[in-house]
């Protein structure tokens, strides 16, 4: 019949695709090659591997191989070493060296060498900061505190000043990778040995930062600081940011409106309760 056709049809179908999902992975994925990735962790350069443990090249920290998690948030937390800086500062397709001078350039002017971007950065532009703040009377610094998307903690430290014809610079002092946490103590001992770096500690006249408890603390270790050393700062105007001022302003009143909507949202249903309770017993009686 029809339907014993169609069964065995189907039966031998069904023995088919049994069969194909029985076939080993290995039958299958023959023809493929595995991808090989190369090892560009820097705990591989940092780090000595020896059996199932992986010590460290610069204490005596180890940490299981199974991942290498640990060892690169030792490496970064306790040494200061991050990708950020294993990486080449001085590579710049650009101009990679002094050397590689475009056409125009020899043409206007053979004897000028365009300097590159690692000269640029760590010996032009700073002598002309450094100039710049040694004319000045009074420095106000900002600072702030940040952690990337690869959980690598930043702080940037910027100065402000207003030139002979009263108008106002500002020039980027530090971007620099902050190990450890963001305590007060952490924060004012990384501006402190920026602001000895830079020749103003005598300068400064005050700070802005957010309204965070650690930047609000930040003063306190920051005079100590001062204290122990040979500047002549006495004290500081330390501002919190307006603008951070005005936001936890609005979280708060969002959150209690949020809050008090809650709340009269539950006291509406228990008195649509208590209503429907009347009318039903008004119905019964």
């Amino acid at each position: 019949s029809k339907l014993t056709f169609f069964t065995l049809v189907n039966f031998k179908y069904i023995n088919q695709e049994i069969s194909n999902c029985q076939l080993t992975p290995k039958t299958i994925n023959n023809t493929r090659k595995r991808k090989e990735y190369g090892k560009n962790s820097i705990i591989y350069n940092h780090s000595t591997l020896l059996g199932d443990m992986r010590h460290c090249n610069h204490c005596n920290a180890s940490y299981y191989n199974k991942s290498t998690t640990g060892m690169r948030n030792h490496l970064k937390n306790d040494h200061g070493i991050s990708p950020c800086r294993e990486a080449n500062i001085e590579s710049d397709h650009s101009l990679d060296s002094e050397s590689e001078q475009p056409d125009f350039v020899q043409t206007l002017n053979p004897s000028f060498i365009i300097p590159t971007r690692y000269r640029l950065t760590t010996q032009i532009l700073p002598e002309r900061i450094q100039h710049e703040l040694l004319q000045e009377q009074a420095v106000s610094v900002t600072l702030d505190g940040w952690t990337s998307i690869q959980r690598y903690s930043y702080l940037g430290i910027t100065c402000h000043f207003f030139n002979e014809m009263s108008e106002l610079y500002s020039r980027t002092l530090e971007i620099c990778n902050l190990p450890g946490s963001h305590t007060s103590e952490n924060l004012a001992n990384a501006l402190f040995e920026v602001l000895r770096d830079w020749g103003i500690l005598n300068k400064l006249v005050s700070i802005v930062t957010d309204n965070a408890s650690n930047m609000k603390n930040l003063k306190g270790f920051l005079l100590d600081s001062f204290r122990n050393s040979e500047s002549t700062v006495s004290d500081f105007h330390h501002i919190g940011y307006l603008a951070h001022f005005l936001n936890l302003i609005v979280k708060k009143i969002t959150k209690s409106t949020k809050a008090s909507e809650e709340n009269q949202k539950k006291n509406n249903e228990v008195e649509e309760e208590n209503i429907m309770m009347s009318v039903f017993y008004m119905k019964l009686s």
